[in-house]
């Protein structure tokens, strides 16, 4: 999922499942002033890829899911004032 130029998107209560092992760029993006709150969900599976990515101003707000709240088999990152909560 990805969100860019002040857009917000809210994604909450879900149960998202990965089938296989897709191999991501990033599970969650956001980038110039975007938005990303994701808290209460669910994954299953797993992904080959980089967890988060928050740069530009963004937020990627997880409600404290922590830094591997996001399947992935590297760790996320932020830039350029972006946040990960």
């Amino acid at each position: 999922m990805s969100v860019a130029l002040c857009a917000t998107v809210q994604i909450y209560g879900r149960t998202v499942t990965l089938t296989g092992t897709p191999n991501i760029s990033f599970f969650a993006q956001a980038l110039l002033l975007g938005n990303l709150h994701v808290g209460t969900n669910t994954y299953t599976g797993s992904a080959s890829g980089t967890r988060y990515q928050s740069s530009g101003n963004s937020v990627i707000n997880t409600a404290g899911g922590g830094g591997s709240y996001f399947p992935g088999n590297s760790a996320g990152s932020t830039a350029t004032g972006g946040l990960y909560l």
